[in-house]
């Protein structure tokens, strides 16, 4: 299942293929959708459980993700694999393995690999895991089982990306791994702003507040229309982006969220 923030939902839709489940859904283990940020390429985000035990379930989940190995896309979730022994493993007997994703991963004399594991290129000797666990005996074990990957059309989000394997574990068996990827800045629409802020819903006494709150910048704000022209586009950006800060800022203070 893909859960979407509320301020990338008019960025996100669904990903139409008769294959792949939409957001809100699961289908054959995997939930898909296409994002279109203003400023950025279009891109691909796979939601993906690959179960350890079922291997038809991996031959149909490798079947429907592999078109998509062509195009800009991130693959995310449970993958039930090591791909490295030492690095990936603590005190495990029995190593989780995918084929199809161990080839996709791997370099070979024929060909370079065709997806790429973030945290490992980022972070090459860190030893951090997904599942850690607890031997019957007391002593620690566990895997990196839990991957963010990309297609080499995403090589260049190496370097202004990061991965992190987080500590807390949320109530599950599985330590949750954050990926933060820069973009460049937009203002958002009228719609998505209102989305996040409620404006639209504000009683007439918090809209007083709201204006109020709003006056010490309203002369800036009045002048940027007839000083957009001789700006340059950073500089157009910087200054919708300070104007937005506001009204959130304006509005946190009216609903004191």
């Amino acid at each position: 299942v893909l859960v979407v923030h509320p301020t990338l939902a008019p960025f996100v839709r669904p990903l139409a293929s008769p294959h792949l489940g939409t957001i809100g859904n699961v289908h054959e283990c995997i939930a898909a959708a296409t994002v279109t940020i203003p400023k950025e390429p279009t891109f691909h985000v796979f939601g993906v459980y690959v179960s350890g035990h079922d291997a038809r379930a991996r031959e149909d989940v490798a079947s429907h993700i592999t078109p998509w190995l062509s195009a800009p896309a991130v693959f995310m979730g449970d993958m039930n694999h090591i791909q490295n022994q030492v690095l990936d493993s603590l005190g495990q007997r029995d190593l989780a393995n995918w084929a199809w994703l161990r080839t996709q991963l791997s370099i070979t004399a024929r060909a370079q690999p065709t997806l790429l594991d973030f945290f490992r290129l980022q972070k090459p000797l860190d030893t951090t895991l997904t599942r850690p666990q607890l031997a019957r005996d007391g002593t620690a074990k566990g895997s990196r089982i839990d991957y963010i990957l990309g297609t080499v059309h995403t090589r260049t989000w190496l370097s202004s990306s990061q991965v992190t394997i987080m500590q807390n574990q949320l109530g599950s068996d599985h330590r949750p791994v954050e990926f933060i990827k820069s973009i460049q800045p937009f203002t958002p629409p009228h719609n998505t702003i209102n989305a996040v802020l409620r404006i639209s819903e504000f009683s007439d006494a918090q809209l007083k507040k709201f204006h109020s709150l709003l006056d010490p910048i309203s002369t800036f704000a009045s002048l940027l229309p007839e000083h957009m022209v001789s700006q340059s586009d950073k500089q157009v950006v910087e200054d919708a982006e300070l104007i937005f800060d506001c009204l959130e800022i304006a509005a946190r203070q009216v609903t004191g969220k």
